[in-house]
């Protein structure tokens, strides 16, 4: 049965095609959130708060922190993702090079409120 899927001329090569062609499509392969609140101002998605982060020599190489930039001082959520090429990066460096996306929300800013009729 095994020989039945490769016995056509180019049929290997339309499988291997289409199994790099679904694994690339698939953008996320590993995802980690973290919520402290499920209230949020940022919208989903915004590029602004989006970056690629960079591990090295294992984490022995500390890396710059990030600036969120919240007007607010404080973030809601924070994502960290991995897709099969920040993998295949991993891999072909022996884990010296690590990449990272990292995706967060910051908290809404809080207006005071006064009390009325005072």
């Amino acid at each position: 049965m095994s020989n039945y899927l490769f016995s056509y001329p180019g049929r290997r090569s339309f499988l291997l095609v289409t199994l790099l062609t679904v694994s690339l499509a698939l953008q996320s392969c590993m995802t980690t959130r973290i919520v402290s609140k499920y209230d949020s101002d940022t919208m989903v998605n915004n590029p602004a708060n989006r970056k690629t982060a960079w591990t090295y020599a294992w984490g022995l190489v500390q890396t710059k922190d990030i600036n969120p930039k919240c007007e607010s001082g404080a973030m809601t959520s924070v994502t960290v993702k991995t897709n099969i090429g920040f993998i295949l990066i991993s891999a072909a460096t022996l884990g010296i090079a690590v990449p990272l996306k990292v995706e967060w929300t910051c908290n809404p800013k809080s207006i005071p409120t006064e009390q009325l009729g005072e």
